[in-house]
């Protein structure tokens, strides 16, 4: 099925949703939840985690401290750093202070559903409230944005300042340009460093709906009882563009409030199909909210095109613990590890370009130390950093580093981006190749530490173990799609077939995990089982006593509180440890270690946390890693859990619901992105299940497990035997369908030959028409639609961007004449985006769940100039 959109527009995120079921849900469980605050944060500076409500653009990110007297928003993005010192810096400061307001009383909402800030501040009968967000939408000009009201009596006066960000005692200059103040920052004192680039940034700031007046470093305006005032700032890199200094200024120095308004609607928009994505449902609100707040921190962290976040994200309050650098032995790489299961590719985009950089100087260190392939540091930031020696006793950094990148080939198949990480894939496997010991009878991993800076020995760590056999295992896979280097895959078949077995021993009368075969035996950490997860080498597929002991090994561990809370709980997940004592610690977690901004903050724990609940509660819920779809397969008794569009190994998002005490499942719904075959474990077992496709009942397959074919964009509906397609939707609680929005430059298109046919983007709210120059009445434009219930009726509404030169035109529906519907006229004087015109009714009958919708040419209005026509979207809702 094409990808779904809100009728307001289309967003930049690469939708891989079906339909306003998956979207409906996320949107309403989403406004449940948000950060409050009835106090000011308290952590306004230091090295770790801040307290204070959180925003960002997956480039800049901000903390909003103080109180309207003293308020600051602590600037960062994560390429700032300092290339010769090797540290993360903190960058700038934005002040604001209303005057007459110092002991106001405070209260500050993070709304994460629309990505904005709330404060309120009142004293003495007055009132300030303010809204602030990052635009979401444009992650190279970096719009911030505070609007303020002002209600009570008198004026007051604002002063805003800027300021170099804590410990950066590297050049910076204020200066203004007209009503623009601005600040410059640099990481560096020199324009480059080891022959790289060193970053500069311009921060510049107006102000709308007053008069400026600037003073050396600070800006004033006025406010008066009962106006509104828009705070403009622009953030802008070197990285960004050549021209960021004088960008930053033209940026904002003539918007106007209406500019201010367009934005943020295109900004809520982005917000709505980032959620729109995937949704779950659980009966626990605890660790439901959490969820949403995981999504919400990695989107303000992370975006496509954009350098990825490091140890603390882009909230740098000064020079960060562990130079905030990325730390590759878990840290670095857990923050991606939920996104695209949890059917966010977007938030994947990002996590690569640092680490294939990087693969020059891990040839070099393997040349080094007298290997072939690519050996990494712990600890690595953008080069040309050094961190020489950061090694740590451990050989399996770069195999971590591999994770994110194969959980994200095997969720999707992606080729292109098989093409991008296999070099890098192929090379941490030629160093295995190379370091692995053969002693007759088996491959072992030796010197190769668990835990930093473990003396030696350390054979056979069971974490290296996992990795590799998931990294040759993605080699294999990889190469074979590829159609290269098949000569290699019986070499990387025999050292999987012929590798050590993960070390186990007898403790406490149990038989459990050893770190290593020879060295470390026990230690309180998840580490132990990462060959579980995320190496994906033991689930609810494996056999009872490789299950049995790796639980028992979680027991001994009792690691529910450790630093290392991002494996923890996605690794009991993975191996079936009881479900209700993993949401329990989880809700202990949350409620004793979560901010009011919803950043879980362990020990010495940075933005890995995000991957702790929704790693978590996706692979309860479901599990793919085995090459076999299990749902809920990890769930507690009599607890209704729902979940939309998770995307399982495969290609396929996955949605289902399961109720009652016996956990049964309601439905089951699979879209296949890639037409390959899914393998379900059967949800209802010793039941045979009726199988839809694209509406079209299949009849029943039955079995432990069963396999079903499948071609690009089918879906897939399964409920047990005898239930009819019209209740699964009631369970769905669609009930034939809730209002399918297609935007059609996303359909399958043809048209009448040899005319010119082109989409016309650049609509305020991202909309696309897609413009038929036709010429002549009979002329066609037509769309394909899938999605369609067989027997329902319809209502038609036609979204489209009119203009003089538009026609009429009659809708067709698989070639059969609709004369019940109405003309279509796009005709308007001027060219206007998102015009609705509501059609009428058509009934779909029996044939199948895909129709053709023709736009035929039938003549114009007597004002227009033409008969070209330019459709942006077709809704249907059901009747």
């Amino acid at each position: 099925m094409a990808a779904l959109a809100v009728i307001a527009g289309l967003s930049a995120i690469p939708s891989a949703r079906a339909d306003s079921y998956t979207s409906s849900n996320a949107l309403r469980i989403v406004q449940q939840y948000s950060g409050s605050w009835s106090s000011i944060p308290s952590i306004t500076n230091g090295n770790e985690t801040s307290d204070a409500p959180m925003l960002g653009n997956g480039d800049v990110g901000a903390l909003v401290m103080g109180n309207i007297d003293a308020q600051t928003f602590v600037l960062g993005k994560n390429e700032f750093w300092s290339l010769a010192q090797e540290q993360l810096k903190a960058m700038s400061r934005l002040s604001v202070s209303v005057s007459g307001m110092s002991g106001a009383s405070f209260s500050a909402t993070e709304n994460i559903a629309v990505g904005e800030v709330n404060e309120t501040a009142s004293l003495s009968g007055n009132t300030i409230t303010t809204k602030d967000w990052i635009q979401a939408t444009d992650t190279t000009n970096n719009m911030l944005v505070q609007e303020l009201s002002y209600s009570g009596s008198g004026s007051k006066t604002v002063t805003v300042s800027l300021a170099v960000g804590n410990n950066n005692t590297f050049p910076t200059t204020v200066g203004s340009s007209g009503s623009v103040l601005y600040i410059d920052v640099q990481g560096d004192s020199t324009a480059t460093v080891g022959g790289y680039t060193s970053p500069k940034v311009r921060t510049a700031t107006t102000v709308i709906g007053a008069t400026a007046t600037i003073n050396g470093s600070s800006l004033t305006f006025t406010i008066q009882p009962g106006g509104s005032y828009t705070l403009l700032t622009c953030i802008m890199s070197n990285y960004d563009s050549s021209n960021f200094q004088s960008l930053a200024i033209s940026n904002i120095n003539t918007k106007a409030q209406s500019d201010i308004n367009t934005m943020l609607g295109t900004h809520h928009t982005w917000w709505n199909n980032f959620y729109s994505e995937s949704f779950v449902e659980i009966a626990d609100k605890t660790v439901e909210k959490e969820w949403y707040g995981s999504l919400y921190l990695m989107a303000c962290e992370s975006r496509a095109g954009e350098q990825g976040p490091a140890l603390w994200g882009n909230w740098i309050m000064e020079d960060m613990a562990w130079q905030g650098d990325y730390t590759l032995n878990y840290n670095a790489e857990s923050p991606y590890l939920f996104t695209v299961p949890a059917n966010h590719v977007d938030l994947a985009q990002s996590y690569d370009k640092i680490m294939l950089a990087w693969m020059p100087r891990g040839a070099t260190n393997a040349t080094n130390a007298g290997y072939t392939g690519y050996y990494y540091e712990g600890h690595i930031g953008p080069l040309p950093e050094t961190n020489a020696g950061l090694f740590m006793n451990q050989k399996s950094d770069a195999s971590f580093v591999a994770m994110p990148m194969i959980i994200r080939y095997y969720h999707t198949h992606d080729l292109t981006y098989a093409n991008q990480v296999y070099p890098f894939l192929k090379g941490v496997a030629a160093w295995w190749q190379s370091y692995l010991v053969w002693s007759g009878t088996q491959y072992d991993d030796f010197n190769d530490a668990t835990f930093e800076n473990e003396s030696y020995p350390q054979t056979d760590n069971t974490g290296s173990l996992g990795y590799i056999k998931y990294v040759l295992q993605a080699c294999i896979d990889m190469s074979t799609e590829l159609n290269v280097d098949s000569s290699l895959r019986p070499t990387w078949q025999n050292i999987i077939n012929t590798l050590a077995p993960y070390p186990t021993f007898v403790r406490n009368s149990q038989t459990i995990f050893r770190c290593t075969s020879v060295g470390t035996s026990f230690n309180t950490s998840p580490k132990i089982l990462q060959f579980a997860y995320p190496a994906a080498q033991l689930g609810t597929g494996s056999s009872s006593t490789l299950l049995t002991e790796a639980q028992n090994t979680l027991t001994q561990l009792s690691c529910w509180g450790d630093s290392h809370l991002c494996l923890t709980y996605p690794i009991a997940a993975r191996i079936d440890y009881p479900a209700s004592t993993i949401l329990s610690n989880l809700d202990n977690i949350i409620n004793g270690s979560t901010y009011h901004n919803l950043d879980i903050h362990s020990s010495g724990g940075g933005i890995e946390d995000v991957n702790e609940v929704p790693a978590t509660v996706d692979e309860m819920l479901l599990q793919s890693c085995q090459g076999t779809i299990r749902l809920f397969n990890d769930w507690p008794s009599n607890t209704t859990a729902t979940f939309g569009d998770l995307l399982a190994d495969g290609a396929f998002l996955i949605s289902a619901q399961v109720t009652g005490s016996a956990n049964t499942v309601q439905y089951v719904r699979c879209i296949s992105q890639k037409g390959r075959t899914a393998v379900f474990s059967n949800p209802w077992p010793g039941q045979s299940v009726e199988v839809y496709r694209n509406g079209t009942d299949t009849g029943t397959v039955s079995g432990t497990t069963f396999s079903i074919t499948t071609s690009t964009g089918d879906t897939i509906l399964m409920a047990t035997a005898g239930t009819s397609y019209a209740t699964i939707l009631s369970r769905m609680g669609i009930s034939g369908g809730g209002t399918m929005t297609e935007q059609c430059s996303t359909l399958a298109e043809s048209n009448t030959a040899g005319l010119t046919y082109s989409p016309i983007t650049g609509g305020p709210n991202g909309e696309v028409a897609c413009k038929l120059y036709s010429t002549a009445v009979g002329q066609f434009l037509q769309f394909t639609v899938t999605g369609i219930v067989q027997g329902t009726s319809y209502d038609v509404t036609i979204g489209y961007r009119s203009d003089p030169t538009r026609g009429q035109c009659q809708l067709s529906v698989n070639g059969g004449a609709q004369p019940q519907l109405a003309t279509l006229d796009e005709y308007q004087a001027t060219s206007n985006w998102d015009q609705t015109q509501d059609l009428g009714t058509f009934v779909a009958g029996a044939a199948g769940t895909t129709r053709t919708f023709t736009f035929t040419v039938s003549g114009k209005n007597s004002a227009s100039t033409g008969y070209t026509m330019a459709p942006e979207w077709i809704a249907l809702t059901p009747l």
